[in-house]
């Protein structure tokens, strides 16, 4: 395990012949709120409207909200599970959170943003969007560990694509 500079811890396992392995998504909810407690878990979407010229940030919110989702006082929400498809082609995307929200389809990077940075290696070799779609109508899948402060307002970045549809589960611990 490792941390990166923003102290989000980084679970890095890796098979015999080296290469990298995700951990699955249980064990990383066992690991934060145990195997009996599902009472903190919320459920985050997001769409952004796609725009080849342009970059787009949107705040997550809760189902069914219409209001930019923030994390509660005395709370950390740890993102542990995104989903996402796009409507065409090839889309780079990422998330994070920032001190105000960023509404829907803002041009604008939030106030203060601060990025998910996976690592893709033990090296600690790092990428600004680490996750990418290249077929439409393809649901992809990540299990990661991004913690947001209480406070912040989480979002999804999408750079220069087409439309991006994004679940994300977390837990408030």
């Amino acid at each position: 395990m490792k941390y990166d500079s923003n102290r989000n811890l980084c679970v890095i396992l890796s098979k015999t012949d080296g290469t990298l392995v995700d951990p699955p998504t249980s064990w990383l909810v066992n690991l934060l709120v145990g195997t009996n407690s599902i009472d903190n878990v919320v459920q985050l979407v997001g769409h952004i409207t796609g725009n080849p010229s342009q970059a787009c940030w949107t705040s997550l919110r809760e189902v069914g909200s219409t209001s930019d989702y923030v994390v509660p006082t005395g709370k950390t929400l740890c993102i542990v599970k995104i989903l996402y498809a796009q409507s065409s082609g090839d889309v780079e995307l990422n998330i994070g959170y920032a001190d105000a929200g960023a509404g829907m389809d803002s041009t604008t990077e939030p106030t203060n943003a601060v990025y998910f940075t996976r690592y893709n290696d033990p090296s600690g070799l790092q990428t600004a969007t680490p996750f990418w779609g290249h077929t439409a109508n393809e649901t992809y899948q990540h299990d990661v560990l991004f913690k947001v402060p209480e406070g912040k307002y989480p979002f999804i970045y999408g750079g220069y694509g087409p439309d991006v549809y994004f679940i994300c589960w977390g837990v408030l611990v």
